[in-house]
């Protein structure tokens, strides 16, 4: 991890030039090292550019950017532990509270207080854990939050879901995600 969070800040030609001259041992020993989901923003939303795995890689970019779509396709799996769920809330958090349109409402959250809360809403929800008991609205009603915010929320959701995971918990994170939004809205701006 240490050295992806060296490399984020890096152009394209400067990391193609650090892997032309490492051998390809290094560049396995980095790949399996790194999140593959903070990388995947390098490779246009996950899209493999080089498609199926039979077309050759024509420069040291390519050749990475086609080994990690190939891990990035197997490397998903379903949500199937606490410790998935833990992933999903964390990584969702991290980007909503940098977007700039729903970013404020979770200026005043400390969230190492409040990821327990999320943790057992999504484990109960995915998982089928005991463990969470309270109203999720009622925390949500008076932060000023507008129907042109939820879009912006789901999409996030989704993306990070997409990102991490696939199979049916992920799908229905997704599908729960979407009906969470909707009832919010209907009650927040009374439709």
């Amino acid at each position: 991890m240490r050295m992806f969070s060296f490399m984020s800040g890096l152009q394209w030609y400067e990391i193609r030039f650090i892997f032309a001259i490492a051998n390809v041992a290094k560049i396995r020993e980095f790949v399996n090292t790194f999140s593959l989901k903070s990388f995947s923003f390098r490779l246009k939303q996950g899209i493999c550019p080089l498609g199926s795995a039979g077309k050759q890689a024509k420069t040291t970019r390519h050749l990475l950017n086609h080994y990690l779509c190939t891990r990035m396709e197997h490397a998903k799996k379903d949500i199937e532990t606490k410790a998935d769920v833990e992933l999903m809330v964390r990584t969702f958090y991290t980007q909503v509270v940098k977007d700039p349109e729903i970013g404020s409402f979770f200026t005043h959250v400390n969230f190492e207080e409040h990821f327990p809360r999320m943790f057992a809403f999504w484990n109960f929800i995915l998982l089928d854990e005991a463990g969470f008991t309270g109203n999720v609205f009622d925390k949500h009603a008076n932060l000023g939050i507008e129907s042109k915010h939820f879009p912006v929320w789901l999409r996030h959701f989704k993306n990070t879901v997409d990102d991490l995971f696939v199979g049916e918990k992920a799908n229905l994170a997704k599908q729960r995600a979407e009906l969470i939004a909707y009832t919010f809205d209907s009650k927040l701006n009374k439709k």
